[in-house]
């Protein structure tokens, strides 16, 4: 399978830093956005690291099968946490991470935060995940259609 990728980031409207790192590797075919929490401190850096460790141990693996996500996710976890506790042992460090495994018959994908999957087809868009937000708790506790004002 042929693929060639584009990634492009932007710091949005509200932030003056982007915190924001992404992954494009054509061939692993694997593709993943990370996005540094705010109200953290080195944000940046808790997304760079993620989508670096995120990158190494899928290059490491001895199959082109899908990754064990859980256990991938719980590596950089532990590899952001170690980090953050030595720029601040109170509130440590933080990201999201989204990834995106293609193969021939199947996409696969890891998730956890509010980077956002979304399926597109000519003439319609499907949220592929679920946001782990607050607002998406209170969404799910109050029913399908329920929204929240800001």
């Amino acid at each position: 399978m042929k693929i060639s990728s584009f990634a492009l980031t932007d710091v949005g409207k509200v932030r003056f830093v982007n915190e924001d790192a992404f992954l494009l590797d054509d061939d692993l075919h694997v593709y993943a956005v990370a996005d540094g929490l705010g109200g953290l401190p080195e944000g940046a850096l808790a997304s760079n690291l993620a989508v670096r460790y995120l990158q190494e141990t899928l290059r490491n693996q001895t199959s082109n099968s899908t990754p064990d996500y859980e256990k991938v996710f719980h590596f950089i976890n532990q590899k952001v946490f170690e980090k953050g506790r030595k720029i601040s042992d109170e509130t440590g460090i933080g990201t999201t991470l989204t990834v995106v495994k293609l193969n021939e018959e199947e996409m696969t994908i890891g998730h956890v935060g509010d980077s956002s999957v979304f399926l597109f087809r000519a003439d319609s868009c499907q949220q592929l995940t679920t946001d782990h937000t607050m607002e998406q708790e209170v969404i799910d506790r109050l029913g399908a259609g329920a929204s929240i004002d800001a």
